[in-house]
């Protein structure tokens, strides 16, 4: 007992002295739940030991009966002079809801209080990246280059140096800081889409950041920029996925932020920054697929299929044992051609495309629109079975175990997309 109520006089200590008590109508709620339950977590009225012994032991006779003064408490008589003292009744509180209460604001000072710290480091990081790379640039990197690595860098500064950075401190400092900040992200919605934009062409800056790295001149550039006293990352990639970075912190965050006050407001900015953060992911995604689209279409050897086009996506890409290919009639022409071969099998938004197993040859397209894929009755964790009802074909492979189920779901999804 004694434990419970040390650790929820520490714990109110602690709320007291944060910021949300800066309030005049939380400070003088504060100071009557310390006034009506000395008990618990105020210990300066407390009577003393031997007055409280003593009262303890005594009984008052009323009408005749005697009655034992076990039936009160201190609480009860703390009550009693409070009211008379204050001349108006008090109503009864709940201790253990107010007390939770002041725990979730004591939880959500700390959120806002790292949303702060976080934001600085953030825009200290992105200045560093402006001072020592940007603004000091090297005749032995070419300005084409620069500008490709460095693209976006300097609007993303700006933004949050200007705007991002000032908005949050100011959100905090107000009567209701956890929904003026969530306010703060809902006002710069589309001014975060630029985030979208710095995601498409980063893998054509780590390209070209391996390429310095490969290079005499590009490595001598590079590590003569990290003798420099600010340069506080490990490397010129680590700064520029500051940005990328960014985002999951700020989903994080106000994730926490909701689960101790939940509101509509900050739902909102939650479920924009998630928005956010799916676009930058799908952009990377088809970035990084179109660059292996183009891979494949290098690797084909003497080949003139083309397998771009600009609405072309590459969705998913396994290597599977590509067992046989079963047809509707069973003439001798027609039995069952058993092929036990390792494929490569890609699948786009539109065809599905089946390569040898080093890709420099193509087996197969099909229309996506064409194709039902079920599981093999007897290996249904790896057995996939591709039906091709226009070829009156079905082919049978064996995919690598757990990757059956996703390529079942991914097909059914496009089928029932489109």
């Amino acid at each position: 007992m004694v434990a419970g109520q040390e650790r929820k006089q520490t714990l109110l200590r602690k709320v007291k002295s944060t910021s949300f008590f800066r309030n005049r109508r939380q400070e003088h709620t504060f100071n009557i739940l310390l006034k009506t339950i000395p008990p618990l977590i105020s210990k300066e009225n407390e009577l003393s030991e031997n007055s409280s012994e003593a009262f303890q032991n005594t009984s008052y006779q009323n009408n005749g009966i005697l009655e034992n003064q076990a039936s009160y408490s201190k609480f009860d008589i703390y009550r009693d002079i409070y009211e008379l003292n204050q001349k108006y009744e008090i109503q009864q509180i709940d201790v253990k809801n107010y007390t939770i209460d002041i725990y979730d604001n004591y939880k959500i000072e700390k959120i806002l209080h790292e949303f702060v710290e976080t934001e600085k480091s953030y825009v200290r990081g992105l200045e560093e990246l402006i001072e020592i790379y940007i603004k000091k640039p090297s005749p032995v990197i070419l300005h084409k280059e620069s500008q490709v690595v460095f693209a976006n860098v300097l609007p993303v500064f700006i933004f949050h140096k200007q705007y991002m950075l000032p908005g949050i401190i100011e959100a905090i400092k107000s009567f209701n800081p956890a929904e003026v900040l969530a306010e703060e992200f809902l006002k710069n919605k589309d001014i975060l889409k630029i985030y979208s934009c710095y995601v498409s062409g980063f893998q054509d800056k780590i390209h070209i950041i391996r390429q310095w790295e490969n290079s005499e001149k590009g490595r001598k550039y590079l590590n003569s920029r990290r003798t420099f006293k600010s340069h506080s990352q490990l490397s010129l990639i680590s700064y520029l996925l500051l940005p990328i970075q960014r985002v999951p912190r700020y989903k994080l965050l106000l994730s926490k932020l909701l689960k101790y006050k939940d509101s509509s407001i900050i739902r909102s900015a939650f479920n924009q920054i998630c928005f956010l953060a799916y676009n930058m992911n799908e952009r990377r995604h088809q970035e990084e697929g179109s660059r292996r689209l183009f891979q494949l279409q290098e690797n084909l050897c003497y080949s003139d299929i083309n397998i771009i086009e600009p609405w072309r996506r590459l969705i998913k890409e396994s290597k599977m044992h590509y067992l046989l290919t079963t047809r509707a009639s069973f003439f001798y022409d027609h039995l069952p051609l058993i092929l036990d071969r390792e494929v490569s099998v890609v699948l786009c938004n539109d065809i599905l495309i089946i390569f040898n197993y080093t890709c420099t040859s193509i087996i197969k397209i099909i229309n996506v629109k064409e194709l039902q894929i079920t599981h093999a009755w007897e290996r249904p964790n790896i057995g996939l079975r591709f039906i091709f009802w226009e070829l009156e074909e079905i082919w049978h492979f064996d995919a690598i175990k757990g990757d059956a189920d996703e390529w079942v779901n991914i097909i059914n999804k496009i089928h029932t997309d489109s």
